[in-house]
């Protein structure tokens, strides 16, 4: 409670007087996204994305001085997928010999 007694002091302090429950309702509006989706090289690539903040959270962050107004850039990661294993491979060939 300490935490946020000194947090809300600095955002009353800058004329935020929200209480913390509005607070942590405005934090949620920004949303973080994971997206997949498989190339033509057949590798899975995996695109992490972050929302802009409402003007209302830009306020209580920079008050609050945090340094980015996103929590992480965007990040785009390739993952190999792993070999069939041999009860997949041999169910291939099945359902192909039909």
């Amino acid at each position: 409670m300490v935490g946020q007694h000194h947090t809300g002091h600095q955002l009353k302090q800058s004329g935020i007087n929200d209480d913390w429950k509005e607070i942590k309702r405005k934090a949620s509006t920004q949303k973080s996204v994971l997206t997949t989706a498989q190339n033509s090289y057949n590798k899975i690539i995996q695109i992490k994305r972050c929302t802009e903040p409402t003007e209302d959270l830009k306020k209580i962050q920079t008050t609050l001085k945090q340094e980015t107004s996103k929590p992480f850039k965007q990040h785009k990661f390739v993952v190999h997928k792993p070999a069939p294993k041999k009860y997949e491979t041999q169910a291939i060939a099945q359902f192909s010999d039909s």
